[in-house]
């Protein structure tokens, strides 16, 4: 297969590969100030959107702004504070107060994929009085009129046994202010941190077939995607139609030089010299010319008579010659002539014009750059 028909092919395979699909779709939208996207989604987005096991909900809030909350299957609701796709953990609040009661009866992420990052292990204690040293952190949610719960780093200070009595120990998800009911979790999979970190965001690699998932270009700010994918789209279906026009104008064009149509040659005998039609000036440029110094040598000492004036060869004068045959004459005579007759004055031989010049596909380059322009703006 030569060129002619591997390079729109080749092109419409390229071009193919740059089309929007529902894969694409970042499916970025907002609660309140947090944006959520993928692996998140929100609970009425559509599924290729993000992981199931990542679904959010949104709280209307008539005073406040809207609360995104993330559900789990046994540990109940917890309010997102934020999300870290690149370290791809999530601080969390727990929506129904005393997170450390939760922690104390076990916190069971059972059924959901995130887990327990920089846990630290607590001792906490039941106290008749406050404890007054350093590391010692009191949990209000769970201190009463006359006791107190406090929680000592494991590795740290043991009070007096006749002040605490200890409750247990529990490994705590570190946050700055856990005992106030937040916490950080993360996740492993989807692994997307190498994608988020060269500013890209991940995708399903296929909707509707599997899990996997791909790295995506960033999201993108300026023309809305929809208006962006319209404009590819279009300028992409003309160019290929475009090409394919091309195509077949070169391949019929170079099909008519190999296979001259017969019928042609009978309608329309051979044009005799006398009325073929003269050369353009460009074409006529291309014939190298010779400028004669005092000697007055020629290429052909016994050609030294301009065929056309019948004047001999001067010093300083001008010659252009013909490449088909070598013959020579002065550059005012046979540029005159050339410009009315394809022929030589002396052979006759006919001069074939320079054959036209076939489309080529080199031309559409600024179109290919304008539409991949578009398409990464």
């Amino acid at each position: 297969m030569d060129s002619i028909s591997i390079q729109p092919f080749l092109f419409i395979i390229i071009f193919f590969s740059f089309q929007p699909s529902i894969s694409l779709e970042i499916c970025s939208t907002l609660c309140g100030s947090q944006t959520i996207r993928f692996p998140f989604r929100l609970i009425d987005q559509p599924q290729y959107c993000g992981y199931q096991d990542f679904e959010l909900s949104c709280q209307v809030q008539e005073t406040t702004q809207d609360v995104t909350i993330l559900t789990f299957p046994y540990a109940g609701n917890f309010s997102v504070f934020h999300i870290d796709y690149a370290q791809q953990v999530v601080q969390l609040s727990y929506s129904e107060g005393c997170l450390p009661g939760i922690l104390l009866q076990g916190l069971n992420l059972s059924g959901s994929p995130f887990m327990s990052v920089n846990t630290q292990s607590y001792t906490f204690y039941n106290c008749s009085t406050m404890v007054q040293y350093p590391g010692v952190t009191k949990i209000p949610c769970l201190s009463g009129f006359n006791f107190y719960v406090v929680a000592i780093l494991t590795d740290g200070y043991t009070p007096s046994t006749s002040v605490c009595l200890e409750i247990a120990k529990v490994m705590v998800p570190m946050s700055t202010d856990w005992w106030e009911d937040g916490m950080t979790l993360g996740w492993n999979q989807p692994d997307c941190r190498w994608c988020e970190s060269h500013q890209g965001t991940c995708l399903f690699e296929n909707v509707g077939a599997g899990l996997q998932v791909r790295c995506g270009s960033a999201i993108k700010h300026g023309l809305p995607s929809s208006v962006r994918d319209a404009l590819v789209f279009g300028l992409g279906i003309s160019l290929v139609c475009l090409i394919a026009i091309i195509s077949c104008v070169k391949l019929n064009f170079t099909e008519g030089q190999n296979h001259p149509n017969p019928e042609i040659l009978l309608t329309h005998p051979r044009s005799t010299p006398g009325s073929t039609k003269g050369l353009d000036r460009q074409t006529i440029d291309t014939y190298p010319t010779t400028l004669l110094g005092p000697s007055r040598c020629l290429p052909n000492p016994r050609d030294n008579i301009c065929s056309i004036c019948l004047c001999e060869y001067q010093a300083n004068e001008t010659l252009r010659t013909i490449p088909n045959c070598s013959h020579y004459f002065h550059v005012d005579c046979i540029d005159q002539w050339l410009k009315l007759n394809a022929t030589c004055p002396v052979c006759r031989d006919k001069f074939e014009e320079p054959p036209p010049v076939a489309p080529t596909l080199s031309s559409l380059m600024p179109v290919v750059a304008f539409f991949t322009l578009i398409y990464v703006l």
